[in-house]
């Protein structure tokens, strides 16, 4: 859209990232341009101090390039200085995008007119070839989909330890054994050294 932002943080909370994801809705983002270099900018600002073997950015855009503070190339060679590989992926078929343009009568449903946005493939290949990655299209959902899985399916996924998690493991096996060796002991002195005589 007009503008990039961080929807939400690198995170493996699964569940928080699709409860965010449905909340959106198209008409949240003014559609009034495509700023690819800052939403670019914002991704690798996230993968920055990343210690995973890959890092990755996959780009979904269905436009050109249009406005933002930062070139999709500047972007582009930011990238490749950091070692994040870029995968772009053109959606559509045309240079006609859908963009809302108000509610119906009764204020419920979106009413949505086609709009002209010029396609830049040329520009998306450069990206995917300075970062070692692949131009994809992709022209409805189940090949958006394909693409994802056979993006990933080039990668190592690389094993992270989620804070969250490692907060919520058992400590109790560490206090078990020796709780029971202490236990043992003390029926052993009780029935030795320290026995009562009556």
């Amino acid at each position: 859209g007009k503008q990039a932002y961080t929807e939400f943080p690198l995170t493996l909370d699964y569940g928080a990232v699709m409860g965010i994801l449905d909340r959106l809705g198209l008409s949240d983002i003014d559609g009034g341009a495509t700023v690819i270099g800052d939403a670019l900018g914002k991704s690798l600002n996230l993968l920055r101090h990343s210690e995973a073997r890959s890092k990755i950015v996959i780009l979904i855009t269905d436009g050109d390039n249009r406005g933002g503070h930062i070139t999709p190339l500047q972007a582009t060679d930011y990238a490749a200085t950091l070692g994040v590989t870029v995968f772009p992926i053109l959606v559509g078929t045309t240079d006609q995008s859908r963009l809302p343009s108000g509610r119906d009568l009764f204020g419920g449903q979106l009413i949505y007119k086609p709009t002209e946005f010029p396609i830049n493939p040329e520009l998306l290949q450069k990206i995917a070839d300075r970062t070692g990655g692949a131009f994809y299209t992709a022209t409805d959902r189940k090949a958006l989909e394909d693409k994802f899985t056979e993006i990933l399916n080039k990668f190592e996924k690389t094993r992270i330890r989620d804070l969250a998690n490692a907060l919520k493991s058992e400590l109790f096996p560490w206090f078990v054994l020796p709780a029971f060796l202490l236990f043992w002991l003390a029926g052993v002195l009780e029935l030795t050294l320290l026995r009562r005589l009556a």
